[in-house]
């Protein structure tokens, strides 16, 4: 098992179609944020290696005393539209650290969609509002007004045996970037 789903407090309300049409997309958010608004600006809020947290072993199931964990925000035209933390295990990190060093200076789908040794094994969307951790992962001053924000998690494979986690909650600006049909161009 790659992920206590049990275990995450999920939020029971229905998403926008616009936000379910960004929560369900099954690529890269930054191409397609960038080819339906002209502009995807990442911005790395923290990455460093610290012990793992509760959530890392009780959601994510994560033995591993360290984890490397990087933090952005995804802008576009001025806008935060996402925020997501990367979650990789040490154990992970040594058998690809020549991929991962790349998060230094790239975006994480830049590095892991197109990579035949990277498989998305797990991909689920939940809402989570003040009683859920996710939620307060995002500074106040970001979050802006909402109840409920939208959560994408994806577990990847490495070499088809070493995980590592992605969770991306939805800031409401991004349900501007849709087409006139509700959905991505």
């Amino acid at each position: 098992m790659l992920l206590n789903t049990d275990s995450l407090l999920k939020v029971t309300c229905k998403p926008s179609q616009n936000v379910k049409t960004w929560l369900s997309y099954p690529y890269s958010l930054t191409k397609k944020l960038k080819s339906v608004s002209g502009d995807a600006r990442l911005e790395i809020l923290n990455q460093c290696w610290r012990p793992s947290d509760w959530w890392d072993n009780y959601a994510l199931l994560i033995h591993d005393k360290k984890v490397l964990c990087r933090e952005i925000m995804m802008h576009s035209n001025g806008e935060p539209c996402w925020y997501a933390r990367t979650v990789i295990p040490e154990y992970t990190y040594q058998a690809g650290d020549h991929l991962f060093l790349r998060l230094q200076y790239e975006s994480l789908g830049e590095i892991i969609f197109d990579n035949p040794n990277i498989k998305r094994v797990l991909f689920c969307g939940y809402g989570v509002n003040q009683n859920n951790i996710e939620y307060h992962w995002i500074d106040p001053g970001l979050r802006l007004p909402a109840e409920v924000i939208w959560l994408r998690l994806s577990v990847f494979m490495l070499h088809e045996q070493f995980p590592f986690y992605l969770a991306e909650l939805l800031m409401p600006g991004i349900e501007r970037y849709a087409d006139e049909h509700g959905g991505l161009s």
